[in-house]
């Protein structure tokens, strides 16, 4: 009997020190991933002269999140001259949440240029503290 008790105290103190863990975890606002979407038939973009990413964002934070996405493409052929393009969103998430949103770059695709050398950059910037 000592011997069980001794058990369910041990592992009671172990879920107490765990649930710490999680208590202390930081919470974040970013964007987690980025996907480029180039195909034709889709019509949320004109194929083939634009290109869509789906950009995936998370608020893992107790609170409302508020900032911008700010994205760069960039287009970097290996032998010629590279290009970017930019482009802003306004972004607001509830806690605890994520999202999916698409972006549309127009005119960047050329027939002769490979999807292999476009990349996305993207981040969330919030003003303030």
């Amino acid at each position: 009997m000592v011997r069980r008790r001794r058990l369910l105290a041990l592992a009671g103190g172990t879920a107490v020190l765990g649930l710490a863990g999680c208590a202390e975890q930081k919470s974040e606002f970013l964007v987690t991933q980025t996907r480029l979407v180039h195909r034709e038939g889709d019509r949320q973009y004109d194929y083939p002269q634009d290109i869509l990413y789906e950009v995936s964002i998370e608020n893992t934070g107790p609170q409302r999140q508020e900032g911008r996405v700010e994205m760069r493409l960039v287009y970097e052929p290996g032998d010629g001259e590279s290009r970017s393009w930019s482009k802003t969103d306004p972004i607001s998430l509830s806690r605890g949440t994520s999202v999916q949103e698409q972006y549309v770059f127009e005119d960047v695709f050329d027939l002769d240029r490979d999807t292999d050398d476009y990349r996305l950059e993207a981040e969330i910037v919030q003003d303030g503290g």
